[in-house]
Parts: C-alpha cells; sequence; structure tokens
C-alpha cells in the first residue's frame, strides 16, 4: 500500500464555474470509485459540464454523454423543482462501484445533501418517482421509498437521516448511508475530488475484456489488450488513493492534492487555499 505520494499542484487559467467558498462534505460509508463534493450539486453539474465540454470531440465520448442525458431525461430528471438543492451546506455524488457480474454494467450511485438543521418534508427527488409506483420502505427507523427501475440492479432509493437528504441506486447502499454517522468534514476548497484506483483499474480490465472478446474494440483483439492495455492498468490500481482540492479565485482555478495516497489516510482534512 502507498504513501502519500506524487503531490499534484496547479493552476488552471480559466475558472471551472464561479466560487462557492467552504462546505461541509458528508462522510460517506467505505471506499467509492469516484466521488465529488461541492457545497450543492449546482456547483457539480457546472464542473462536470466544463469538462464534458473541453473533452476531445471522440464519437465514442460524444455517444456515452448523450446516453447519459437520454437516460436522466428519461428518468425526468428535468422536472426536479427549481433551486432543488438550495440552502445545502454540502453535496457529495458518489459513484460507489459498478455492477459488472451480467453483460449489461450497472452503476452503484449515491448522493447526500447536507442541510444546517434536520431535514424534514418530502425528499427533493420525490418528482423523479412519482409516477414509477414506489414502495414505502424504512432504513434506520427513518421513512423513505424504493422504486425499482431495472429489477433489483437498479432501484432509486429515498430516505433522510439527520441533517442529510440520502438516495441511492441500490438498497444495499441505502442501508449503508443510513447508518452512517450524521456528520460531515468542513473542506475550505470550491470542489473535492477522490478517486480509488483500486476499483477503476478493476472495472476498466473487466470492461476492455469483455469488449475485446465481443471484437467491440477496432484493430484490437483480446490478446491486444492483454498485453498492451492490462498491465499499465494494474499498475494504476496499486496507486491507492487520488484525492485533489480545486480553489477558483479571479479568473482562474488551481488545485492541489495527491495523485497517490494511502488509503489510511483518505479521510478529508481541513485544507489551506494555496
Amino acid at each position: 500500500m502507498p504513501l502519500d505520494g506524487l503531490p499534484c499542484s496547479g493552476r488552471l487559467d480559466t475558472p471551472l464555474g464561479a466560487p462557492t467558498g467552504p462546505f461541509e462534505l458528508p462522510l460517506l460509508p467505505g471506499s467509492p470509485l469516484l466521488a465529488i463534493g461541492a457545497v450543492d450539486f449546482a456547483t457539480i453539474r457546472d464542473y462536470a459540464a466544463h469538462v464534458t465540454g473541453s473533452l476531445p470531440h471522440n464519437p465514442v465520448l460524444q455517444d456515452a454523454h448523450a446516453f447519459a442525458r437520454a437516460l436522466l431525461e428519461r428518468w425526468g430528471w428535468k422536472d426536479l423543482e427549481n433551486a432543488w438543492d438550495q440552502n445545502t451546506e454540502g453535496c457529495l455524488w458518489a459513484l460507489m462501484d459498478m455492477d459488472l457480474q451480467q453483460h449489461l454494467p450497472i452503476p452503484e450511485a449515491a448522493m447526500i445533501l447536507r442541510h444546517a438543521q434536520p431535514v424534514q418534508g418530502q425528499h427533493p427527488f420525490m418528482p423523479l418517482i412519482q409516477d414509477k409506483a414506489p414502495l414505502p420502505y424504512e432504513w434506520s427507523g427513518q421513512p423513505g421509498v424504493l422504486a425499482p427501475m431495472l429489477t433489483e440492479r437498479l432501484s432509486l432509493c429515498l430516505a433522510r437521516h439527520g441533517h442529510h437528504w440520502l438516495a441511492a441506486s441500490r438498497e444495499p447502499i441505502m442501508a449503508h448511508l443510513a447508518d452512517s454517522p450524521d456528520d460531515a468534514n468542513p473542506i475550505h476548497a470550491d470542489l473535492y475530488l477522490r478517486a480509488d484506483w483500486a476499483k477503476m483499474a478493476h472495472c476498466a480490465e473487466t470492461l476492455l475484456a469483455r469488449a475485446a472478446a465481443w471484437e467491440l474494440i477496432p484493430r484490437r483483439n483480446a490478446d491486444d489488450v492483454q498485453s498492451a492495455w492490462l498491465p499499465p492498468l494494474r499498475t494504476l490500481g496499486r496507486l491507492g488513493m487520488l484525492e485533489i482540492q480545486f480553489h477558483v479565485k479571479d479568473n482562474h482555478t488551481r488545485f492541489h492534492g495527491h495523485l497517490a495516497r494511502s488509503a489510511r489516510t483518505t479521510a478529508p482534512t481541513e485544507a489551506q487555499s494555496p
């Protein structure tokens, strides 16, 4: 297991959104494949839009982005009330893992919205599932709902826990969220990014091997992928955790963190703006 290494810092000449200041990062059980935190979801969305707009004009990337947008529209994402994430002290979106057991990979995702006061009333995501016959459910003594989307592999689960609104794409994930501490870590940044290299490498290796077996990679067969692509992926998988904080200032964005950090020290701590 690596110790803290490969520190990184730098500056982007354009701001990735507007400065939002410090925020409260909700605690998350386990080690997610990818986690992004900010003061609200609008900030995460703005950063994601900027990154997506900067991607090379690759047909595969464009198709993947179009598919994701179509899926969100199918789920009624636009039906959410305006400013549904207003007055939050922190928002954490996480891709916990990928279910690769069957041919169609299914993301296992979670979101936590943190408020200054204990949350009450209707979950802000209820408009997404009101017409999908959601089932009453309960986690850790708190009422919630579960709406199956694609058998038990993909179900939108909504609940609350203390100061947090919770959402998850599978019931076991929601069970872990509901049992987590109603607490948060202060982050003196505009955006927080964390990734688990081992999980990302395993996911990429599985998908690449499957794509090669199905002859979906032009001019590459299974042997090519095995000899040329998988060894670098396995090396990345031994790097531990990636953890970076972003700070927007004036007309640029500064970032600092580690490209390879020990899993024993990945709990985010209060950091000074560079």
